[in-house]
C-alpha cells in the first residue's frame, strides 16, 4: 500500500484547483529541452478529444492509438515493445474496438475489456484511450495517481485493479465539485492534479502550493492560498472562461493554466 499523499488527503477545492494550475510548468519539467512530452499532452489533451467528438460514432484510429501510446510511455515509464505490439493491430479492427468500447460507457468494465482484446492494449492504455474522449467518466491509470490514492493494494496492471483506483478517483471528483465550482472536476481532472502534485514533488517541489500553510489564513490574506471555494475562471483552459460541464476535461491543460502560473506487463 503506498504512502499517504498530501493533497489526496486534501479536502479543499481550492488546493486541488492550486495544483492542477501547476500542471504546465510541471510538465515542462519532465519534458525537458526537447518539449516532446509538452507537445504530446497538448495532442491528447485537446486534438485527440476534438477528433474523437468530430465523429459520428467515437472511436480511434490506429495512428491515434500509436501516438497515444508514444504520450503515455513519455509521460510514464518507456516500454518499447508495446509500441511494436500496437502497429500489428489491422487498423480496422482498432476503430471497431474503440467504437464498441464508447458505446459501452458509462460500464467501464465492458469498455476496457473490449479495447484490451488489441495486441498491446491492458488497462492502463484502454483507460487513456476512454479518458481522452469520455473524461467525465473515465480516468487514466497513470503510475504515479495510482500510486497516490490512498487504500488501494500494490499497483497491478488489471482491470479489478483499475476499477479500484477508478472508483475512488470517481468519488473524489464528485467530492470536489460539492465544495467548489460545480462540475468543473472530472476523474481525469483528478488525474491530472494528483500526476502533477506527485511528479511536482520529485523535480521542482518548490513549485508546488503549500497544502498546509493556510488553514488558518483570512481569505484576503496574500501570504498564503486563498481558501475560498473554486470559481469557474481559476480552473479555466485558455480559452475563456471554463464550461461548468462534463466535456470541460478536454481542453489542453498545458496550454490553458498558463494565466495562473508564475514566469510490468507485456500490455499495459
Amino acid at each position: 500500500m503506498a504512502a499517504p499523499c498530501d493533497l489526496w488527503e486534501c479536502e479543499d477545492p481550492g488546493h486541488w484547483a492550486a495544483v492542477l494550475a501547476r500542471h504546465g510548468e510541471v510538465l515542462r519539467a519532465r519534458s525537458g529541452p526537447q518539449r516532446r512530452l509538452a507537445a504530446l499532452d497538448r495532442w491528447y489533451q485537446e486534438e485527440l478529444p476534438a477528433a474523437i467528438d468530430s465523429r459520428a460514432e467515437r472511436h480511434v484510429t490506429r495512428p491515434e492509438l500509436e501516438q497515444l501510446l508514444s504520450w503515455k510511455l513519455a509521460r510514464g515509464r518507456f516500454r518499447p515493445r508495446l509500441q511494436q505490439l500496437i502497429h500489428a493491430n489491422p487498423p480496422e479492427l482498432v476503430v471497431q474496438r474503440s467504437a464498441s468500447a464508447f458505446r459501452l460507457l458509462p460500464d467501464a468494465s465492458a469498455a476496457v475489456t473490449q479495447l484490451c482484446a488489441l495486441r498491446g492494449v491492458g488497462p492502463a492504455t484502454a483507460s487513456a484511450v476512454l479518458a481522452a474522449g469520455a473524461p467525465e467518466v473515465v480516468a487514466f491509470m497513470s503510475d504515479e495517481a495510482v500510486a497516490a490514492v490512498s487504500g488501494l493494494p500494490a499497483m497491478r496492471y488489471t482491470l479489478k485493479h483499475y476499477l479500484l483506483y477508478l472508483d475512488q478517483v470517481q468519488k473524489r471528483a464528485t467530492a470536489l465539485n460539492r465544495g467548489g465550482a460545480s462540475g468543473m472536476w472530472t476523474p481525469q481532472r483528478v488525474e491530472t492534479a494528483l500526476w502533477t502534485w506527485i511528479v511536482g514533488q520529485k523535480l521542482c517541489p518548490s513549485l508546488l502550493p503549500n497544502l498546509h500553510r493556510h488553514q488558518d489564513t483570512p481569505a484576503n490574506d496574500d501570504s498564503g492560498l486563498r481558501s475560498t471555494k473554486l470559481q469557474p475562471t481559476e480552473l479555466g483552459c485558455g480559452l475563456g472562461p471554463v464550461q461548468l460541464s462534463a466535456n470541460a476535461g478536454h481542453t489542453s491543460l498545458d496550454n490553458a493554466l498558463t494565466k495562473q502560473e508564475p514566469a510490468a506487463s507485456a500490455a499495459e
